[in-house]
C-alpha cells in the first residue's frame, strides 16, 4: 500500500504584505517552493528576507 501523492507546492506565498506604520516593507511577495527541493531566498540588505521568514514561521503577523 502506498501513500497518495499530494499535488502542489510544499510552500505557496501569494501577495505577502507587511508594513510598519506607513513604511511598507513587503509589497506583494509571491513564490512557490516545490516539494523535495532546496529554496534560497536571496536579496540585498533591507529587501525583506528576514521579515518574510519571520512571517512564515509565525513570529510576525503579515
Amino acid at each position: 500500500m502506498t501513500a497518495p501523492s499530494i499535488a502542489g507546492p510544499a510552500i505557496r506565498v501569494q501577495g505577502l504584505e507587511k508594513s510598519y506604520g506607513e513604511l511598507e516593507v513587503l509589497r506583494g511577495v509571491d513564490f512557490d517552493v516545490a516539494r523535495g527541493t532546496i529554496f534560497a531566498l536571496l536579496g540585498s540588505n533591507g529587501s525583506g528576507k528576514t521579515t518574510t521568514v519571520r512571517i512564515l514561521a509565525t513570529l510576525l503577523r503579515a
